[in-house]
């Protein structure tokens, strides 16, 4: 990883998973999602991106990496790692709009955050599947969490505590981050900061680090 000033613009870049705009230190909103695309590629196939690029075409070569992959997912991937940023969604709710439409196409779920949402009392995640499979071959889904009851202030939960959390939780878990924060609060906009931090631990897999973000961010 490394960093880079020009024209004022300063930015952190990793091998493989920064796109062009970004190394010429022109970075834009849509800059997250390729690094977000060639993250998802890594945790479908368990290689570097660098690993899978052909250079001779200009190509990453991710696809045959994945048994049993839904082509339908794999167009959204590839969408959001576009070599061009207009090429690419343009914003967040987008990319959770055709993930959520991917996922209702092959379980007939509405929310697959819906469906992994995790129990605040009982957190079990052995049985999630690690890719997304076809419609004639799908991956068991987990038993569907009890509702967590949130409390009801009597205003919208301030957007600048939003960011800092959603700072803090892409620091553990990357930039799915971001759509998490926006489905939870779209959920529930007039949750509480205790409510809200707690149900953005549940979605970190270390139950120390989920511990000490609510310290964090609580105290």
């Amino acid at each position: 990883m490394s960093k880079q000033s020009s024209r004022g613009v300063t930015g952190l870049f990793s091998a493989g998973y920064s796109p062009i705009e970004q190394l010429n230190g022109q970075a834009v909103p849509q800059s997250d999602f390729f690094a977000l695309g060639r993250t998802l590629v890594y945790l479908l196939t368990g290689k570097h991106p660098s690993e899978l690029y052909d250079s001779h075409v200009d190509q990453l070569n991710w696809r045959e990496a994945v048994p049993n992959l839904s082509a339908e997912f794999g167009d959204v991937v590839d969408q959001i790692m576009a070599r061009l940023p207009n090429q690419r969604p343009s914003s967040a709710q987008v990319v959770l709009n055709e993930l959520e439409n991917v996922y209702h196409n092959l379980y007939g779920s509405d929310s697959f955050l819906d469906t992994f949402t995790v129990s605040l009392e009982n957190e079990n995640t052995d049985d999630m599947p690690t890719r997304v499979a076809p419609p004639n071959n799908p991956l068991p889904l987990p038993p569907k969490p009890e509702s967590f009851a949130f409390a009801e202030p009597s205003q919208a939960i301030d957007t600048n505590f939003v960011e800092k959390c959603q700072t803090e939780l892409a620091e553990l878990i990357g930039p799915m981050a971001s759509l998490i924060c926006q489905k939870t609060v779209k959920k529930n906009p007039n949750i509480s900061p205790t409510d809200f931090v707690k149900a953005l631990a549940s979605k970190i897999p270390d139950p120390q680090k989920a511990e000490d973000f609510k310290q964090k961010l609580l105290s």
